[in-house]
């Protein structure tokens, strides 16, 4: 058993309200009058606060542990000391001879080299 149809009909409202005359009909809201624009207008903080949050987020997570690594890897270079066993950036395994403030003395099979701190990759115990 089936509900039987209804007809269609239009819903008209109970009054329709016509402008008063002289004016255009469009209401523009007024400063405080709250009833019109639904209280307090969003501020730019507001709309820019997901785009802040998201910003923050993509700083801890990109540059905080890079920084970490940055640190522990400037405290390495700074520990190299004569008699440490390294290797370098380019893969030379070798002694430390001699340390200056931004240059250091390798030597391995025989051969003496001068490096850049910056190039020892690893010092190994």
């Amino acid at each position: 058993m089936t509900a039987p149809l209804l007809p269609l009909t239009p819903m008209l409202p109970q009054e329709i309200q016509t402008p008063p005359e002289g004016s255009s009909g469009i209401s523009t809201p007024r400063p405080g009058d709250e009833e019109t624009n639904g209280g307090d207008a969003p501020s730019l903080l507001d709309g820019m606060l997901p785009f802040l949050m998201i910003g923050l987020v993509l700083w801890m997570l990109i540059f905080g542990p890079e920084k970490k690594a940055r640190k522990k890897r400037q405290a390495m270079l700074d520990a190299v000391q004569k008699g440490d066993k390294v290797i370098t950036t380019s893969g030379l395994h070798a002694e430390v001879v001699a340390v200056r403030e931004h240059e250091v003395d390798v030597t391995a099979g025989g051969s003496r080299f001068t490096y850049s701190r910056a190039a020892i990759n690893e010092i190994l115990d």
